[in-house]
């Protein structure tokens, strides 16, 4: 299915089937546990399971490992990627067009739907966690941008290595998910948010990848 190939010598494109299945694999399972968590518990548990539960070093760790979902740790990699691997004018429109792609898919949702944050619904309840240098925001909380940055980077990353595997592959989506389950911990955002968000990165993404082939930039197998 998801077989990027070189279609003109100046197409450096190379991923491995084995390890893009892998992350198909995994998001899939994630999609159906996800359903089947939001079918038996209501969101704010969900929630407040994952946000109560913490520690100090995680309070670190986690304002600090959040940053991956961010333009700010994804554009320096890709176009690392782009300088000192690809250098090839559709490498670097296929990364401007799934990451900013993304962007204003997720900026047009969180406009429309309007969500207020945890903090806004739940700071004044005991049970609130607020981490020391965090700052909280109290509006448009659906979808979770951060959650769909570092899924659509990971499945980007898993097409593109030329040398993936099973482990990395895994280890890529795992990392993506890891985003997803801190900014739950931070209090930023509810599952549902971050759990449309991982949809909304990998779909756009994927769809992007369907118009490069459409286009002929690609070829999927």
């Amino acid at each position: 299915m998801f077989d990027l190939l070189p279609v003109a010598p100046d197409s450096a494109f190379a991923c491995s089937k084995k390890g893009v299945y892998t992350f198909i694999r995994c998001f899939l399972a994630w999609v159906v546990l996800g359903g089947i968590l939001l079918l038996t518990y209501s969101n704010l548990p969900l929630f407040k399971w994952v946000h109560t539960h913490h520690i100090h070093l995680g309070d670190i760790f986690f304002r600090c490992y959040t940053a991956i979902g961010t333009a700010v740790v994804i554009i320096p990699v890709l176009l690392a990627l782009f300088w000192y691997r690809y250098r090839n004018r559709y490498f670097l429109l296929l990364v401007i067009s799934t990451q900013i792609g993304s962007l204003l898919i997720n900026q047009a949702m969180k406009f429309a739907f309007a969500h207020a944050r945890p903090v806004a619904l739940y700071g004044a309840e005991p049970w609130f966690h607020y981490i020391n240098g965090e700052v909280l925001h109290r509006a448009h909380s659906f979808p979770s941008g951060h959650t769909a940055g570092a899924f659509a980077f990971a499945f980007l990353l898993s097409l593109l290595s030329r040398r993936q595997s099973v482990l990395k592959a895994i280890l890529l989506f795992l990392g993506a998910l890891l985003v997803a389950y801190s900014r739950m911990y931070l209090g930023q955002h509810f599952f549902t948010d971050v759990y449309v968000g991982s949809i909304e990165g990998v779909v756009v993404c994927t769809a992007v990848l369907l118009a490069f082939y459409k286009a002929g930039y690609c070829r999927f197998i």
